[in-house]
C-alpha cells in the first residue's frame, strides 16, 4: 500500500526520514469528535452483548460442545465471511477449549497450528491470522484484534508472498498494535471516547481497554470503508 504523505500528515501521523510511521494524537482525536456517532453505529452493529455472553461463558461451558456458544462466537467473529468447512470449525473449537489449560498463549503457534487445518473440502490451507488473534483475545482480553479493517486504519502493509513473509508481518504488526494500544492508554489519546463508549455500557469491567479501543477503531474504520465521510456521518474537523 502507498502512503500519500500529504493525506497521512492531515490526519496527524508522522512520516519520518527512516521508514516509520508514527501516529500522532491528532488522529484519535477524529474518534474523539465523531464519538456519537461511532457510539450509535456500535450500538447498532457492534454486536457488545454477543461479545459479553462469549466472555462470560467462555469459562464454564465446553466450547468444543457448546452449539449455542459456537453459534454465536461465529456470527460476532465474523467466521461465516470466510468460508470454512464444519471441520476446520470443529476442529478451532476444540483448539480453543485445549488452550483453557494455558495462562498465556502465542498467536504464532496459533496461526502455524491453524495453518495445519484444511479450511475447505478442497483442502486448501490458509493463514488465519485475524481468527488466530481473536482466539488468542477470548485467553486474554487485554490482547487486540487484528483484522483488515484495523490495518487499514494504521496504514499496515499486507502484502507478502510466501507463509513465511505474511507471517512475520502481520506479527509484527499484531505487536505494534499491543504497543499503540498500551501507548493510547498511557498518553490517553482516547480518554474522552472510551469514558463516553463505557458510559454507554454501564462501565461493565469485562471489555477491557483494549477491546474498547479496539471497538471504537474497527467501528470508525468500518464507517469511512462504508462512505460515512461522502455520506456525512463521519466528519474531519
Amino acid at each position: 500500500m502507498r502512503l500519500n504523505v500529504g493525506t497521512c500528515q492531515d490526519l496527524g501521523a508522522v512520516v519520518t526520514s527512516r521508514p516509520v510511521l508514527v501516529i500522532s494524537c491528532r488522529v484519535y482525536q477524529l474518534l474523539n469528535r465523531n464519538i456519537d456517532a461511532l457510539l450509535a453505529s456500535i450500538a447498532k452493529d457492534g454486536g457488545i452483548p454477543d461479545y459479553k455472553y462469549l466472555i462470560k461463558e467462555f469459562r464454564n461451558t465446553d466450547v468444543s460442545r457448546d452449539d449455542k456458544f459456537q453459534r454465536i462466537y461465529r456470527a460476532y467473529w465474523q467466521m461465516g465471511a470466510a468460508r470454512l468447512c464444519d471441520s476446520f470449525c470443529k476442529t478451532y473449537f476444540e483448539y480453543l477449549e485445549e488452550l483453557k489449560a494455558f495462562d498465556k498463549v502465542d498467536v504464532q503457534t496459533i496461526a502455524v497450528r491453524l495453518y495445519n487445518v484444511p479450511a475447505n473440502a478442497r483442502g486448501d490451507r490458509k493463514l488465519h491470522f485475524a481468527f488466530s488473534t481473536k482466539m488468542a483475545h477470548m485467553l486474554q482480553p487485554n490482547r487486540p484484534v487484528y483484522d483488515s479493517l484495523v490495518a487499514r486504519f494504521y496504514f499496515l502493509p499486507e502484502e507478502e508472498k510466501t507463509f513465511d513473509d505474511k507471517l512475520k508481518n502481520l506479527l509484527s504488526s499484531y505487536n505494534f498494535l499491543i504497543a499503540e494500544y498500551e501507548r493510547v492508554t498511557r498518553e490517553g489519546f482516547l480518554d474522552n471516547a472510551i469514558a463516553a463508549f463505557r458510559a454507554r455500557c454501564d462501565g461493565d469491567p469485562i471489555l477491557t481497554e483494549a477491546k474498547v479501543i479496539d471497538t471504537l477503531i474497527w467501528r470508525f474504520a468500518a464507517m469511512l470503508n462504508n462512505g460515512g465521510l461522502r455520506g456525512g456521518s463521519i466528519r474531519y474537523y
